[in-house]
């Protein structure tokens, strides 16, 4: 992933959950967003076949990413990603075909992987595709990836759902902000 030009402009922070004596949250929040310089390095090496994943995750019985709402299999995303030419990282193809790499991620929100029906193509500032792969099981956040037409990509986050055929009408055309992650 590209940490410059084109997404430069956008807020850059992880999205987190409370955890008790290290992130402190209000008491009303679900998530709150650090600001990506004040986390630690990661420690490991990450590759693109996410064999860091199965050699450091555990799998989990319940309460990972191994589950799916909607009827709509995570695998769908290289489809939609496919027919709109746009191209996936080969990490992200990976996960999302496999319920073993699936299992070894725990959310404690009880988030679930989800690629939504068609890719939205962006225009503007930074043209490319918006691809939803995760979303949070009250809607409180949704996480994209968005692919340049180079195959560079960044993640991003929003409290709006996009990539279905009838998004939510209160959050088109209002003037919302992403943030990358």
């Amino acid at each position: 992933m590209n940490t410059s030009a084109p997404w430069a402009a956008l807020t850059r922070y992880w999205l987190h959950i409370q955890l008790p004596g290290y992130r402190a949250l209000p008491e009303d929040h679900t998530y709150e967003g650090s600001r990506l310089e004040d986390l630690p390095p990661i420690p490991i090496e990450l590759d693109d076949e996410c064999e860091w994943l199965m050699k450091h995750g555990r799998a989990q019985s319940s309460g990972a990413l191994n589950h799916y709402k909607n009827d709509i299999q995570p695998a769908l995303v290289e489809n939609l990603a496919e027919a709109a030419g746009a191209k996936l990282p080969r990490s992200l193809r990976r996960f999302m075909v496999s319920p073993e790499l699936q299992s070894r991620v725990r959310s404690c929100t009880d988030c679930y992987l989800d690629p939504g029906e068609r890719v939205v193509e962006t225009v503007g500032l930074i043209p490319g595709y918006l691809i939803h792969f995760l979303s949070d099981s009250q809607s409180c956040a949704h996480w994209y990836l968005h692919v340049l037409k180079t195959g560079e990509s960044a993640v991003l986050t929003s409290p709006d759902l996009y990539c279905y055929l009838a998004e939510h009408s209160d959050c088109i055309g209002l003037p919302r902000r992403a943030h990358r992650s």
